[in-house]
């Protein structure tokens, strides 16, 4: 299993658990990756497959969250809640 892998599979098995709830805030990187001895890049990889499921919400800067909504299809800047297909291009704009 790839280390990106068992990051996934952890961070979804602490919200299978309970142990991460709807809205929590998840560790850092820097403290996922010394708790499961993975690098950085593994726990950037596995971040960013879990905010494209939608199972996390990442702001740069801010922080990691786990999802308050079950995913869905995720909306053209990104989140997942605020635009539509048919808003796309003004968004792009």
């Amino acid at each position: 299993m790839s280390r990106p892998a068992v990051v996934v599979g952890e961070i979804r098995a602490r919200i299978a658990d309970g142990r991460l709830q709807p809205g929590d805030r998840l560790p850092t990187g820097r403290e996922l990756a010394a708790g499961l001895r993975v690098g950085a890049g593994a726990v950037r990889e596995a971040v960013t497959e879990l905010v494209s499921s939608g199972e996390i919400v990442c702001r740069q800067g801010l922080g990691r969250w786990v999802a308050t909504r079950p995913p869905g299809p995720r909306c053209m800047c990104g989140c997942s809640r605020c635009c539509s297909p048919e808003d796309e291009y003004s968004w792009r704009r």
